[in-house]
C-alpha cells in the first residue's frame, strides 16, 4: 500500500467517525430546508415560509447570547437582538445585559423554527418581530405595542379611564406598527394600484391589503405617483384618494376597500367611541362637579317601555278575570 492510498484511507476512517460521533449539547441538527425556500443568489430569504420549516433541536443549555448565534448559523437566520431587551429580574434599579443570561432548549424533534423562536425569547421576556429582510427579538412591551395588541389612548389617561403606559413616550414612539412608522420610498408610472400596494406592503412589512370588494376595473387602475420619506398609512390614504377607494385602519392592518364600505366602518367606530364616553358633569355653583346630569329622553322612553309592559299585563289579568 502506497503512502498516498494510506493516507485517503485514513481520511475517510476520520470522516466516518466524525459523522457517527453524537452531537454535541446545544448543537442543533437542521432538517433540510425545502429547494423551494433556499434564496437564489441576490434574491431576498422569505423569511415567514423560513420560520415556517420543521428542524430538530437537540438539548441547549447556555447564554442567549450563544443560542441565538447557533441558530443564526444553523439556519441562515438573519437574528437582531433590540438593545432595549435587558434582564432585571430582581435587580429593583439596575438593568443587566441579556446576552450572558442562561437559558435552555428541551430537544425539539421536528418543530417549527417560530417555535424554537419563542421559546427563546420567553426566557429574557421577549418576543420576535418579523422585518422584510431580517427577524427582531424585542421586549414584551415593545412587540405589544407594535402588533397593536395593546394600544394606547393619552386622552384617556387624562380622563382616568386607562391605565398609564407601560413605556416612555419616546419609546412608544419607536414602538408604533409599521403602518404608522414604515417609510414609503418609491416612485411609481402608471402601475395598477394592486401592485402598487403589494410592493408598499413587500418593502416595508407593514400590513396592507385590498379588498376582494374593490371592482376589478379599479383594483387595475394605472397609478402615478411618488413617495420619499412618507409613512405607510399616508401613502395608502392618498393613493385612496387617487382611485376613489377607502381605507379601514384596524390594529396594525389596513385594508382598502370600497368608499362605501370604509364610511360605514367609520361610523361603527364613531358610535362605539361615543357609547364609550363618561356622561357629562353638572357643575354647582362653586365649581365642583355633581352627580352627572340624567339623560332625560332615555328616562322617557323607559318609562314609556314600563308603561306599555304594564297595559299587556293588565289585559292579561282581565282575560283571566273573565274566564
Amino acid at each position: 500500500m502506497t503512502a498516498r492510498t494510506l493516507a485517503a484511507a485514513l481520511l475517510i476512517a476520520a470522516i466516518g467517525t466524525a459523522l457517527a460521533q453524537p452531537p454535541k449539547a446545544g448543537e442543533p441538527i437542521a432538517a433540510p430546508v425545502p429547494i423551494a425556500l433556499q434564496p437564489k443568489p441576490g434574491e431576498k430569504q422569505d423569511l415567514p415560509k423560513l420560520l415556517a420549516t420543521r428542524v430538530t433541536v437537540q438539548k441547549f443549555d447556555g447564554t442567549f447570547k450563544n443560542a441565538v448565534k447557533m441558530l443564526s448559523d444553523a439556519y441562515d437566520l438573519p437574528l437582531v437582538v433590540d438593545p432595549r431587551l435587558v434582564d432585571n429580574e430582581g435587580m429593583a434599579m439596575c438593568d443587566n445585559p441579556v446576552d450572558d443570561k442562561q437559558v435552555k432548549l428541551p430537544k425539539l424533534p421536528n418543530v417549527r423554527l417560530d417555535t424554537v423562536l419563542n421559546l427563546l425569547a420567553e426566557q429574557v421576556n421577549g418576543k420576535f418581530l418579523v422585518y422584510p429582510d431580517h427577524i427582531k427579538i424585542v421586549p414584551v412591551t415593545v412587540w405589544l405595542y407594535e402588533t397593536a395588541v395593546l394600544q394606547h389612548d393619552p386622552l384617556a389617561v387624562i380622563n382616568g379611564s386607562d391605565d398609564p403606559p407601560l413605556l416612555t413616550q419616546q419609546e412608544m414612539l419607536k414602538a408604533k406598527p409599521l403602518i404608522k412608522r414604515g417609510l414609503v420610498n418609491a416612485s411609481f408610472k402608471s402601475k395598477p394600484l394592486t401592485e402598487v400596494i403589494d410592493e408598499i406592503a413587500e418593502a416595508t412589512g407593514a400590513n396592507v391589503a385590498v379588498s376582494p370588494l374593490i371592482p376589478a376595473n379599479i383594483r387595475q387602475a394605472p397609478v402615478t405617483v411618488r413617495f420619499a420619506n412618507t409613512p405607510v398609512d399616508a401613502a395608502v390614504r392618498m393613493l385612496c384618494e387617487m382611485t376613489e377607494c377607502g381605507v379601514i385602519e384596524d390594529a396594525n392592518m389596513l385594508l382598502v376597500t370600497t368608499r362605501e364600505r370604509a364610511a360605514a366602518r367609520a361610523k361603527e367606530e364613531a358610535q362605539k367611541a361615543k357609547d364609550k364616553q363618561p356622561p357629562p358633569l353638572n357643575f354647582g355653583a362653586q365649581g365642583f362637579p355633581l352627580n352627572p346630569l340624567p339623560d332625560v329622553n332615555a328616562e322617557l322612553l323607559k318609562l314609556k317601555d314600563q308603561n306599555e309592559q304594564l297595559k299587556k299585563e293588565l289585559e292579561e289579568i282581565k282575560k283571566l278575570l273573565k274566564k
